[in-house]
């Protein structure tokens, strides 16, 4: 009687054909948790942009205009570290109101094609968070269905 020692040709083949199925799905999902993971960054920053500019009202009695990461503040402008990673453009600056839009630079914050860009606006204190596509539509039930 043959004993046999190992495997057939067949059988490693199957073996392997499993395993790079489980790697393409295991490297899909990888991607997009990457890219779920940059917008929950991305969020992050923009409350810290919005406190900051909060901060900066009641120093000043208004909302700063531009934003720089380096420099000294004044009334017109807010020093804010993160503005390196992200383009944080002021739309609307006074003494009541700001919005702003805050979006990665590079590839490396790559976030999820509905979820380009963050839209903070404050209005007398109250701060209203929104989300931006591509096209610059709403996608804010898509990206913060919990606010």
């Amino acid at each position: 009687m043959l004993q046999r020692n190992g495997f057939t040709v067949l059988e490693l083949m199957i073996a392997l054909a499993i395993a790079g199925v489980l790697a393409t799905l295991a490297f899909a999902n990888y991607g997009d948790h990457i890219q779920r993971s940059n917008f929950k960054t991305m969020r992050e920053v923009s409350t810290k942009f919005a406190l900051s500019q909060q901060e900066h009202r009641q120093r000043f009695g208004r909302y700063a205009e531009s934003v720089s990461a380096e420099g000294t503040t004044t009334a017109e402008r807010l020093i804010f570290n993160d503005v390196s990673n992200y383009t944080i453009a002021i739309e609307v600056a006074d003494f009541r109101n700001f919005t702003a839009t805050i979006t990665p630079n590079s590839d490396l914050r790559k976030t999820p094609d509905a979820c380009k860009s963050i839209r903070v606006s404050s209005s007398q204190g109250y701060l209203v968070y929104s989300s931006l596509n591509k096209s610059r539509g709403d996608s804010t039930k898509e990206c913060m269905p919990n606010g």
